[in-house]
């Protein structure tokens, strides 16, 4: 039986934010710097993430090749689009709002692969925690080409075709196609233990280094004065969103895993990819800066609501 009770699934989440709320301090408290941050960051991405993928996308070959991969790719690709008609539904019924392209931003990007595996990983175990990470990593396909196009598009307010889409190609995407190609071949049978080892071990730092790298990400951003435009974004990533999700699951009742992804993914605060964006393209803007923020610290409240009433649902609470 699957346990997903209130204070089950609001000990994970607090358990995910303190490993965070340790990042944020360490960077405020100049434990580690810029530099520092930068380093983290560079190996979460580039060897523990692609080992971590790796690990467990051979571990799940018949998981992957029997429930439809792409599914969960469409998902991804989905949650981004319903973002975007929320955000157009919210400018016809308030004008007012001014920062469209960052508000639109801040309700389609979630913060959608580190948070959520870790979340996984202090709800379930065995197979099914193994499966949700899987659909979890196939989604991320779908949120690297969206945020790397038209994440960036909306951050810097370029058209898209003027945004240079060589970013796509990093080593979590990399190893995602790699993976799912040594898989379809039926190649994972002959990779040596004397890889898969090591390559586990690497791969088992990822979870909480992402934290530790989020907390310092939000320690790093600089905030402006909260604005009313920030203050909706919030409202919407945070409770309009995950209340859709709830609706299409109620009325169209996929399996638990795909229910739980969607409204995971759903329920997620903004990503701090956008703020990175903002900083990386010089344009630190206080809206985006602002929205992940405290998307994030409300999450702490709304994340838990949202996967009871899920388990209600379902009949697992």
């Amino acid at each position: 039986m699957i346990n997903l009770s209130f204070v089950y699934i609001v000990s994970a989440v607090l358990q995910v934010f303190l490993i965070g709320a340790a990042g944020f301090f360490l960077f405020r408290k100049n434990i580690i710097d810029h530099k520092g941050l930068d380093l983290l960051a560079w190996l979460l991405v580039n060897l523990f993430m692609p080992c971590f993928i790796f690990t467990n996308l051979t571990s799940q070959v018949n998981f992957i090749k029997t429930n439809g991969w792409y599914v969960f790719t469409l998902i991804g690709f989905a949650i981004v689009l319903i973002g975007i008609a929320i955000s157009g539904l919210i400018f016809f019924l308030n004008p007012r709002i001014k920062e469209k392209h960052e508000f639109t931003a801040l309700v389609s990007f979630q913060n959608s692969g580190y948070i959520p595996l870790i979340l996984v990983a202090n709800l379930f175990e065995g197979s099914l925690a193994q499966g949700l990470f899987v659909g979890i990593f196939l989604l991320l396909i779908a949120f690297d080409i969206s945020l790397w196009s038209l994440g960036v598009a909306l951050v810097t307010k370029k058209k898209l075709k003027d945004v240079n889409l060589r970013s796509l190609i990093n080593p979590p995407i990399i190893t995602l196609v790699f993976t799912l190609s040594v898989i379809f071949f039926g190649l994972d049978n002959f990779i040596p233990q004397i890889i898969v080892k090591p390559v586990k071990l690497l791969g088992g730092c990822v979870l909480p280094m992402a934290m530790l790298v989020i907390g310092g990400n939000l320690a790093a951003i600089k905030l402006g004065q909260i604005k009313s435009d920030m203050v909706w974004a919030v409202i919407c990533k945070l409770i309009v969103f995950p209340l859709l999700a709830l609706g299409v699951i109620w009325v169209f009742k996929p399996n638990f895993l795909i229910s739980f992804i969607i409204m995971l993914e759903a329920a997620m605060p903004s990503a701090v990819h956008l703020s990175l964006l903002s900083r990386y393209f010089k344009t630190e803007d206080e809206i985006i800066n602002s929205g992940v923020f405290y998307s994030h610290i409300f999450s702490v409240f709304t994340v838990p609501v949202f996967l009871v009433i899920l388990s209600k649902m379902m009949g697992m609470g």
